[in-house]
């Protein structure tokens, strides 16, 4: 029963047909899915509402970084790696490969670039009224800047993007062989490296501009 489950996963509320555009909430949602889990209730929130989701609360305690939620989550539902202990490493290594390819690509793809930018933060703003929402996109917008500046380096934007995504190109290519040798990355059982993976590029696929 619902009322019996202590778990609950606060995510930013789904657009264009997504559980949801943040790519940390997707990560934190396709575990939980992965493994047809009924002990997490979901609740989602327009982006307005708090900069800090995804966030799980579990018997009283949050928890609010990436790491730690996707851990906590594992502890809760079980291990989709058990299947995989010799693979364990190799998981670990794909997640920073992953981390190190992807972060800066979503990052200065949606982000970094101006027409993208506008428009994810009218998507995400829209439910904010004026003077609330002008309040809130000066803020995103300067929030979204900073992250930006992380990842170029002191590169122009487009110099950058052409270095990450000649990095893509070879990532890519690992990724589509592993699929040709199995139904997921590693096997015919999902890992928590599928749901890290996807949670990744299901929005950069999604929002095609």
């Amino acid at each position: 029963m619902l009322s019996e489950k202590k778990c609950i996963l606060y995510v930013y509320k789904g657009q264009m047909g997504l559980p949801s555009l943040d790519y940390k909430c997707l990560q934190a949602l396709f575990t939980a899915q992965l493994k047809h889990s009924q002990k997490v209730e979901i609740k989602s929130s327009g982006f307005y509402t708090t900069p800090y989701f995804p966030m799980l609360e579990y018997e009283g305690q949050y928890y609010t970084t990436q790491a730690n939620i996707l851990k906590k989550l594992e502890q809760i539902i079980g291990h989709m790696d058990t299947k995989y202990n010799v693979k364990k490493s190799r998981i670990e290594a794909y997640k920073a490969l992953t981390y190190q390819t992807l972060e800066p690509c979503i990052t200065l793809d949606f982000w970094g670039n101006e027409k993208n930018c506008q428009y994810l933060l009218k998507l995400y703003g829209n439910e904010k009224y004026f003077p609330l929402r002008l309040v809130y996109l000066r803020r995103m917008n300067t929030h979204v800047q900073d992250i930006v500046s992380q990842y170029l380096q002191g590169l122009p934007n487009e110099t950058r993007l052409t270095n990450v995504h000649e990095v893509l190109e070879s990532y890519f290519s690992d990724i589509a062989h592993l699929l040709t040798i199995h139904k997921y990355l590693l096997g015919d059982s999902p890992t928590s490296l599928d749901a890290y993976v996807c949670g990744y590029l299901v929005p950069i696929y999604t929002l095609n501009f």
